[in-house]
């Protein structure tokens, strides 16, 4: 029998719906509480977690009234209908409420050009010095973790304070008050902080510190800040200004004044919030509403003996969702850094355009209850053949634990509790990297993000097909232990991507991650149901996406309080390491549950195992 091919895809335009959302969700949420709203990483880490903590409990009840439901259209549209009109009206909603923020915050919330500052910025840059905040000092940090005290390194500093330090503290005095400063001192840094742009910097050394500005691609300048006041600029080697450990000087003084702003605000204007939590609320549960009954429409369509084919097909239609949502995004500029601030109306009303005009085919072409009743007289009939074929052999060919629960050996349930632990670390690990990825290239690399994570989509596509394969010659388990060093290896290193590295690294690094995705994805889910008996599948399955929800749960706040108590966002990849490298661990122990796949009839079946 073969598969209707066009009939699968225009049903998966539902689950297309549903990874449009969840891509422009995860790149714009985190921007907007932490930049706008002026949130901690560990109170936001709290909020993106929330859909996570929503579809634990009513996944399985939405799912559960579409199948008890007997509306005309069919059990799973009016659910699918419903759902994505509420959630776009409400994720539409919140682009307002997003914009009345981003009026309250008024013009502090203007960014600068890359190179140069403009009127806006400079405006900016007067009423953070005006207020004077405490912000990190970065130095603490650093030698703090590296047991390297240094005299004078507090934790927090005033705004001031910091500036006079970096431009006048010297070896054994850095504790440099702006107020004790002479008056030409002070009137220099206060000219240099507000000539502080994307790309200012400077370096921490044994000597003192060290202010770089980058005049251009090529050319860099050193300042040297002297006693009186007066500043003096000679070249500098551009290697020396981007060595490893340098600072960036709008991330540590800038971000963090202008997120105390946006905090300040956001406390003076507590209404805006309130309404923001709750319409981001209605959309998450405007979005679990469907969300099971989408993914369950598949199955009502297709024969048990296609649906592998059907899932790879599901699967496609999500990662093409994603690829036009990041599309999307490089068009509009979400990704710029001189965007960070945006009001983003109009990408979520092109989101919604998506979203409304995916529904508007899977409407109007998805014939439900015809299909499904069409489904069933295929099964009867594939059935009916089948016991004809078979009958009097069955018990000879068909093992014991395929045709009903079974018990596990000791050795089994430690494979199976490691194999979950596994999943629960690599979930941890990876969505805390792609859901807060987004702030961490505007912020710290001050780097585009919408083609890092399109091409760790995309790769993470093509690769499916050739991992499939070679798990077929190797095993589940190797290739998974493969994929999960490609992923901890990629984490590792961009570590030591700054914002003055060239851009392509990160490419490559998210290239070779989503490599290791695929590897993992298509692998570790039917290596947990390879331990159960046909009557636990559904069990089983339900272990699996438990851990792997649970990890979800906790990462965005876990990581949050990492990167807080740090003060900056630079321990995230090195989070993301750490969990990967504990997957490796725990699934190296493994001694149960791996087989080498057969191989497929069909390429499209390798995308059968995702778990997107």
């Amino acid at each position: 029998m073969k598969m209707n091919y066009k009939k699968v895809v225009l049903v998966g335009f539902a689950f297309l719906i549903i990874q449009a959302f969840w891509i422009a969700y995860d790149a714009i949420v985190p921007l907007m509480l932490v930049n706008k709203f002026g949130m901690n990483h560990f109170v936001s880490g709290i909020i993106m977690a929330l859909d996570n903590v929503l579809a634990v409990f009513l996944l399985p009840i939405f799912g559960s009234l579409s199948d008890k439901s007997k509306h005309k259209m069919g059990k799973r549209k009016p659910f699918v209908l419903i759902g994505t009109l509420c959630a776009v009206v409400a994720f539409f909603g919140l682009s307002f409420v997003d914009y009345a923020q981003f009026k309250n915050l008024g013009e502090q919330a203007q960014m600068p050009e890359k190179y140069a500052c403009t009127a806006e910025s400079e405006i900016a840059h007067e009423y953070f010095w005006d207020q004077n905040y405490e912000i990190t000092n970065q130095e603490f940090s650093k030698y703090s973790v590296q047991a390297k005290p240094v005299n004078g390194l507090d934790e927090k500093l005033q705004l001031r304070d910091y500036v006079a330090t970096v431009l006048y503290g010297k070896p054994g005095a850095y504790d440099v008050k702006y107020d004790t400063l002479d008056p030409s001192c002070q009137q220099a840094c206060k000219q240099w902080y507000k000539s502080i742009d994307l790309e200012s910097s400077y370096v921490f050394t044994e000597d003192g510190y060290r202010v770089y500005k980058f005049v251009s691609e090529e050319e860099v300048k050193l300042l040297t800040f002297a006693a009186d006041g007066s500043v003096s600029e000679s070249a500098a080697n551009k290697a020396d200004a981007t060595a490893f450990g340098a600072t960036n000087v709008y991330t540590t003084m800038i971000t963090e004044a202008r997120s105390n702003y946006a905090a300040s605000v956001t406390k003076n204007n507590p209404l805006t919030i309130i309404i923001f939590m709750l319409v981001l609320l209605i959309t998450l549960i405007a979005m679990a509403v469907f969300r099971s009954p989408a993914v369950a429409l598949m199955p009502d369509v297709v024969v048990p003996q296609l649906r592998s084919k059907g899932n790879a097909v599901i699967n496609l239609m999500g990662v093409v969702g994603g690829i036009v949502i990041l599309g999307l995004g490089m068009i509009v500029g979400t990704d710029k850094v001189n965007n960070q601030l945006m009001p983003y109306t109009l990408y979520i009303g092109c989101v919604c355009a998506v979203m409304l005009a995916s529904l508007a085919v899977f409407m109007l072409k998805v014939k439900e209850p015809e299909w499904n009743a069409q489904m069933l007289e295929d099964q009867s009939a594939i059935e009916a053949k089948e016991a004809a074929l078979q009958k009097g052999k069955e018990e000879q060919e068909v093992p014991e634990n395929a045709k009903k629960q079974r018990k596990l050996s000791r050795g089994e349930v430690i494979s199976l509790l490691l194999i979950l632990a596994s999943v629960a670390f690599w979930y941890m690990g990876y969505n805390a990297i792609t859901s807060k990825y987004s702030l961490y290239a505007i912020n710290v690399l001050g780097k585009p993000y919408n083609i890092v994570l399109m091409l760790a989509q995309g790769v993470s596509l093509v690769a499916f097909i050739p991992i499939g394969i070679i798990s077929a010659k190797i095993g589940r388990k190797k290739m998974i232990l493969i994929g999960v060093a490609l992923l901890a290896s990629a984490f590792f290193a961009a570590n030591f991507v700054t914002r003055y590295s060239p851009g392509f690294i990160m490419y490559i690094l998210f290239a070779v991650a989503g490599v290791g995705w695929a590897a993992i994805n298509v692998n570790s889910f039917p290596m947990v149901v390879e331990l159960a008996g046909a009557g636990d599948i559904g069990k089983f399955t339900g272990y699996y996406y438990t851990a792997s929800m649970a990890a979800q749960i906790i990462t965005p706040a876990l990581s949050g309080i990492i990167m807080d108590l740090a003060g900056n966002m630079t321990p995230l990849f090195i989070y993301g390491t750490i969990c990967v490298v504990a997957s490796f661990i725990t699934m190296l122990f493994v001694k149960h549950g791996d087989s080498k796949p057969e191989e497929k009839k069909s390429a499209l079946e390798y995308l059968e195992g995702s778990d997107d």
